[in-house]
């Protein structure tokens, strides 16, 4: 029978394991589920009739469910996983290792096993992607300063900070064929910046492309730039001009949904990260959101239809696309990854296999690129592969939190844990961890930010919430439920638990009731203690708010700021205080009551109203999608004014 691959585990994973599971074994004998180690017996409840797990963390018959749930607070609240925080040198001997969590850069002796050199960054700068030259620095993005960092790993060099733009997110060296070396700068706001891959970089040209940005790389006479919650692609000359635009395909499952008898499909959503193709080209991991009919559990179905199933009843799942010039290299259907919920960071290896790591599972899947190109994804992500002959077609537990991936020159993969941070090395043959570099730092274990991105018990997890709320924001994806038709995915964004209620209709009173809702009866989550209720609030309301789109009018800002505030728009009736919400639920002219949402961060979350009309701030003032004169008052306003409202909603 096909199980999972686990590695080594290590003193590391062993003592989480230890300290922290509460959730009960899966009790499945199939392919699809890992056993939830150490195992605990399963017994029901003779008052509640819940299962429940039999040990000091059980109170069936008070709770209904596992009580005395643990909680652990870190004093600085973890930033939102966003991935793709390692980097190997061409050499092989050191790992460049970005920890957003404890403000610090590392360079790590892989050789050794030991930290050469650290290099403590501005406090909550959030360091992230990080490139090597071809002189040997390294430069390194700053997620929440605006900067890029730039230091020669194996010196003890003075780094230099240039600020390139509010929100840079990926780096890439510049095309060979350039005459001056370059680093390329994608920024969420829309910029593409070039700096001189200089000791003190300059900025030599910004190109403004739509926003929501997230990789970039330079591959040949091309240049590749990934939008982070569309999937979108865009391709540009070496000089920087468009030559177009290509968009992961879809998928069509070769089964039947048993819930909704028909077959699903899934569409590209969430490029969580983009690398060079050795052959020429990128490859994309990025996720597969359903967009045929998802089932709303009610009270006589079974709970969890959001989750773990088979490729025609799961929501979300994983997925692996190549690309070359403006071509799919995918054969229909080929690419998806059902095991891996969070596929945070991708890397390939010289001798043709690639690598994905499952923040949600502690997995990394490793599975030959021909394979990925060329067969129905689908049970590619089914686990058991290895028999350890070979390194393609395994998924592997890697650890607990794994947040990024690489490999060695000698194909060895790199595995970055973040609590406690460490790098686990992995045997290119087996799988199984032959090493562990402890990386040392405070202690950022936190409940809250577990239950968002995994499982608090480190029991699997097949969808969390960070698969539809990404980096703590929203995927862009319209849904299409049995009970009440078209919804956007709600961005959570900006400190969302000063606007309660909560959900479309605003029927969910707080978060514990939105956890009640979405994580046990949709996603099929064990019920969750006041205190984990009260964990997972503290840290939702910390996510940052998006950052501005770039290029924006200051002169059509005020303009648009002046028609906003007017009397006779009345935007300001219901948009109202510092999240411009009056959090009323009002009929806006489309046929039923809805949550006023934050403009906050508005310009980039397309697209818009309640089921996703709009796919531009222009297109909701369409009276047929957003509502007439019903919802603000609007028809009397010069197509001038409604572009300058439009580009001051952009603004906020």
């Amino acid at each position: 029978m096909n199980r999972f691959a686990f590695g080594g585990f290590g003193p590391l994973v062993a003592l989480s394991f230890v300290a922290f599971v509460g959730a009960c074994d899966d009790g499945y004998e199939d392919d699809y589920f890992p056993p939830n180690p150490p195992p605990q017996q399963c017994v029901p409840s003779t008052t509640s009739g819940v299962t429940c797990c039999e040990g000091p963390n059980c109170d069936c018959e008070a709770l209904g469910t596992c009580a005395n749930q643990t909680v652990v607070r870190s004093s600085v609240t973890p930033k939102p996983l966003s991935g793709g925080t390692l980097l190997v040198t061409r050499s092989g001997r050191h790992a460049v290792v970005s920890d957003p969590d404890r403000d610090r850069i590392l360079t790590v002796d892989i050789e050794v096993g030991t930290v050469t050199r650290t290099l403590v960054t501005p406090e909550g700068a959030e360091p992230g992607r990080a490139i090597e030259a071809l002189d040997g620095r390294v430069f390194v993005v700053l997620r929440s300063s605006g900067q890029i960092l730039s230091f020669d790993p194996t010196v003890g060099d003075e780094p230099s900070l240039t600020s390139v733009c509010a929100a840079p997110r990926g780096l890439s060296l510049g095309p060979a064929s350039t005459p001056t070396p370059s680093v390329l700068v994608a920024c969420a706001g829309g910029e593409l910046v070039t700096l001189s891959a200089a000791a003190a970089p300059a900025i030599l040209q910004t190109t403004i492309l739509d926003p929501d940005l997230r990789d970039v790389v330079a591959s040949g006479d091309a240049i590749y730039v990934s939008h982070f919650r569309s999937a979108a692609i865009d391709v540009l000359d070496s000089a920087l001009q468009p030559i177009g635009r290509v968009t992961p395909p879809p998928y069509v499952s070769s089964t039947v949904d048993t819930s909704t008898n028909e077959v699903s499909t899934f569409e590209p959503t969430v490029a969580w990260r983009m690398i060079p193709r050795a052959e020429g080209g990128v490859w994309v991991v990025h996720q597969q959101s359903k967009s045929s009919t998802v089932v709303v559990p009610t009270d006589e179905t079974v709970a969890g239809s959001y989750g773990f199933g088979d490729c025609a009843s799961t929501v979300v799942h994983a997925a692996v696309t190549g690309i070359e010039g403006t071509t799919i290299l995918n054969a229909p259907y080929a690419g998806s990854l059902l095991s891996l919920a969070l596929p945070v960071d991708i890397a390939a290896s010289s001798d043709g296999v690639i690598a994905v790591v499952d923040a949600a599972n502690g997995l990394a899947g490793e599975l030959g690129s021909e394979t990925v190109l060329a067969e129905d994804g689908c049970r590619l992500g089914v686990p058991g592969f290895s028999d350890g002959t070979g390194p393609e077609s395994r998924i592997d537990f890697v650890g607990m939190e794994p947040v990024a991936v690489a490999y060695t020159p000698d194909n060895d993969l790199l595995v970055q844990l973040r609590e406690p941070a460490a790098l686990a090395v992995h045997s290119r043959l087996t799988g199984l961890q032959v090493e562990l570099i402890e990386l040392g730092g405070e202690n950022r274990l936190d409940t809250g930010y577990l239950m968002f991105h995994a499982d608090a018990d480190f029991g699997f997890r097949g969808v969390v919430c960070a698969s539809c709320h990404p980096e703590g924001g929203d995927d862009g994806h319209v849904w299409h439920f049995d009970t009440v038709g078209a919804r956007r995915t709600q961005s959570l964004a900006g400190g969302i638990t000063d606007t309660a209620p909560f959900h479309w209709e605003g029927e969910l009173a707080d978060i514990g009731a939105l956890m009640d809702d979405v994580f046990v009866r949709r996603m099929g989550g064990m019920p969750q203690s006041q205190a984990r209720k009260a964990a997972i609030a503290e840290y939702v309301g910390s996510l940052p708010a998006v950052p501005q789109a770039a290029g924006l009018d200051a002169a059509a800002i005020e303009r648009g700021r002046a028609v906003f505030d007017s009397k006779e728009a009345v935007c300001t009736d219901c948009h109202t205080g510092p999240k411009l919400t009056s959090v009323g639920s009002y009929d806006v002219g489309t046929g039923s009551k809805f949550q006023v949402p934050s403009l906050v961060g508005l310009g980039m979350r397309a697209p818009y109203m309640h089921d996703g009309c709009a796919t531009s701030i222009e297109a909701r003032f369409d009276p047929v999608c957003g509502g007439g004169d019903e919802h603000g008052k609007t028809s009397h306003l010069t197509p001038e004014e409604l572009t300058d409202l439009s580009t001051y909603l952009r603004s906020l």
